[in-house]
This record gives structure tokens, sequence and C-alpha cells, in this order.
């Protein structure tokens, strides 16, 4: 798999999420659930979920002083990175936790999903915070965010019972 760097006619733009983008950040949580659910069969298919998903990370984002970063690639919304704070009362210091990142599968490979966490980065940077994501264990994403620099810290397991 060959990763392409968009040309100079394929800018991609970052821009805080508005809801004159709601359908754009849909369509990417419906693909990202599809994807996931490759992965884990419990997972509800995208467009049964995607509604009350979305409402809830808006809600998630706005109460705890987040933010929804979109990509755009030749004037096409293909990516979004959604991300808040979170207290850590264990740990005495809160992080900036990464909710979800995803990039439609037609735009993959040309360093958006890097640009997306570049930007979450320089806000954890400036506040002085750690960055938290979760990703599902047999997901091929955690090799991106070992990628990006992120280290095992917890493991969380799950036994399903009658």
């Amino acid at each position: 798999m060959r990763c392409m760097t968009p040309t100079l006619d394929q800018e991609i733009s970052i821009f805080s999420y508005s809801d004159a983008f709601y359908d754009d950040l849909c369509q990417l949580i419906i693909e990202l659930q599809d994807y996931e659910s490759k992965f884990n069969a419990d997972r509800a298919e995208g467009k049964l979920v995607f509604k009350e998903y979305v409402q809830e990370l808006l809600d998630d984002v706005h109460a705890n002083q987040g933010d929804i970063l979109m990509a755009k690639l030749d004037n096409a919304v293909v990516g979004c990175i959604a991300f808040f704070y979170e207290k850590d009362v264990l740990n005495k210091e809160g992080h900036i936790y990464i909710s979800d990142l995803v990039v439609s599968e037609k735009a993959r490979n040309q360093g958006i999903a890097q640009r997306l966490m570049e930007k979450v980065e320089e806000i954890a940077e400036e506040k002085k915070l750690a960055l938290r994501v979760g990703v599902l264990a047999n997901s091929p994403s955690a090799k991106f965010y070992e990628k990006m620099g992120f280290e095992v810290e917890v493991l969380e397991l799950v036994k399903k019972v009658s």
C-alpha cells in the first residue's frame, strides 16, 4: 500500500465542524461504523445508529471543550477527527481524548489522517495535555497510532456472558 501525497491541485484543508457539514459528518460516521464492524461483529450497521451516535458525539464535544476537525480534499469533505477534554482524577491531570478519526475510503493513503492528528497534537501541546485514543483490538488502526507516537498504556478486556 503506497502513501500518496496530494498534489498542488489537491489541497487538503482542515477546519472546525459547523452544522453546515452535518450530512458530511454523518456519512463519515456511517463509514467508520461499517469499517469497524469488520473487526467487531457486535457493531451495528452504520446507517442504523449514526443519528444517535452523531448527536452523542456533538454533545460530548460541546460539553467537554472539544472540537471536530473536518478535512477537505478537492472541495469534498473526506475526513474528520473528534476530540474532547477528559478529566483524569487518578493521574491528577486531564487529557485530550480522540473519540473518532475517519478518512473516507476513497481518500485514504494521502496523508489526511496524519494531518488531522497533527492539528490535534498542536492543540494538545498548546494546552500541555497528553493525547489518548481507544482502538479495537484487532483493527489495523493501532499501527497508525503507534506510527504517530502512541504507546499502549491500558488494555481493556471484555467477556461476553449470557
